[in-house]
């Protein structure tokens, strides 16, 4: 899966698409300090902390699999000339 990582108001994100369709999700677990585009990794449909196991849907930022409970952020994003792009 391909992905570029994004500045949105100093705050790093992750922008990609998966199948077709763009998505962009905070590239930081809500249940450690760790990122995903170096601690973890992004797969089929979901961004995978290595650090402790849980998984986020790359789409609605929610849990997939714990331990985390709370989701992470996502913004936005649509495919643009084939390539996916923050919304306006």
């Amino acid at each position: 899966m391909t992905w570029r990582i994004v500045d949105v108001h100093g705050r790093a994100f992750l922008l990609g698409q998966h199948q077709g369709k763009a998505w962009a999700i905070e590239d930081h677990c809500s249940h450690a300090d760790c990122r995903f585009s170096s601690d973890g990794e992004v797969t089929g449909g979901v961004a995978i902390c290595n650090c402790h196991g849980s998984e986020f849907d790359l789409f609605t930022g929610d849990v997939v699999r714990p331990p985390a409970k709370a989701p992470i952020e996502t913004l936005p994003a649509a495919m643009v000339d084939g390539k996916p792009e923050l919304a306006p």
